[in-house]
């Protein structure tokens, strides 16, 4: 696989084609999964040694205001550790695996900045929201890519109103360590349910030898590996309202962040220290979806959108 630049033109940010989105609602799951999958991206680091995988991205798409055909302006989504170092920088030797629509797949620079503007776009509180916003333009005539619109991904206001609670079914996509592909991304699919959601913040511990933190966090029944951080996450259910039998919605209800581990004894001495060993709760951790909104609609963001319109134009229908 080669690996070239992906193009970040500012002034081609204004210049997006009519990429596939998400479908909303149709009648089974199936489909969904089919259509998410190709919202994923692969996400790797460059070293002396070659490449190697570090997690997940998904793409998502805020409307063009006024345009039409519907244009929308595209950005990559992760966690923000999966593309940090030890230290807390963003690596900047990062790549995304793309599968092309004629086959095989391609690695893309990622880059976060050009000349000295910021491609990267993170929430007002930083320390705590663990995503990245990126600017990107993709070939949608080469590579097979969808992305989620904006309307998919789940407000505070949204989730009230669809009254989405504890138990509501749910699945995620995205990298699977023990097999990539080697031709082609094969994202991996899990499914789960929702087993928390709650206004207070929940303690997140990312280095053992540091204080856990604080962190505004979803909780998923299910078990989350290496390589799905950053997958996004959806949730399926029946309209409150009713709606078409057999219909069944789909929204964006969060990223992917980590698994909650505990140390459990393996072994026990007397006047010996105890062995231990991670174990797995089976409850997952995800960012919710309403702070990526508060990243794609923030200010620092529509400023940027704003600054990219001025240096282009609709080109003439």
């Amino acid at each position: 696989m080669s690996a070239r630049n992906v193009s970040f033109y500012l002034s081609l940010v204004r210049l997006l084609v009519v990429y596939t989105s998400l479908e909303q609602a149709v009648s089974g799951k199936n489909v969904f999964i089919e259509s998410t999958k190709k919202t994923v991206a692969f996400i790797f680091a460059s070293n002396a040694q070659g490449t190697s995988p570090l997690g997940t991205g998904f793409f998502a798409g805020v409307k063009v205001e006024g345009s039409q055909p519907q244009r929308y302006y595209l950005y990559l989504v992760t966690a923000k550790h999966v593309i940090t170092d030890s230290s807390g920088k963003l690596i900047k030797n990062a790549f995304i695996r793309l599968n092309k629509i004629d086959g095989g797949s391609e690695l893309l620079h990622l880059d976060l900045v050009r000349g000295s503007r910021s491609l990267a776009f993170f929430h007002p509180d930083d320390d705590q929201v663990d995503l990245i916003v990126i600017s990107v333009v993709i070939d949608n005539k080469k590579f097979d890519i969808k992305f989620v619109q904006d309307d998919v991904v789940l407000t505070r206001d949204r989730m009230k109103q669809m009254e989405i609670s504890e138990g509501e079914d749910t699945f995620f996509t995205g990298l699977f360590l023990p097999f990539l592909g080697q031709s082609r991304n094969y994202p991996v699919v899990r499914s789960g349910k929702v087993a928390l959601m709650t206004d207070e913040k929940i303690p997140w511990r990312t280095d053992p030898t540091k204080p856990a933190e604080m962190a505004e966090l979803l909780l998923l029944e299910t078990q989350s590996f290496g390589g799905n951080s950053g997958s996004p996450v959806f949730v399926t259910f029946q309209a409150p309202n009713g709606g078409k039998p057999g219909e069944v919605n789909l929204r964006l209800i969060g990223i992917m962040r980590g698994t909650f581990e505990q140390n459990r004894p393996i072994s026990a001495m007397q006047n010996a220290t105890i062995a231990v060993a991670q174990q797995n709760l089976g409850i997952a951790a995800v960012v919710p979806s309403y702070l990526l909104w508060d990243i794609l609609f923030g200010n620092e963001l529509k400023a940027f959108r704003t600054e990219s319109e001025s240096k282009s134009a609709l080109p003439q229908d």
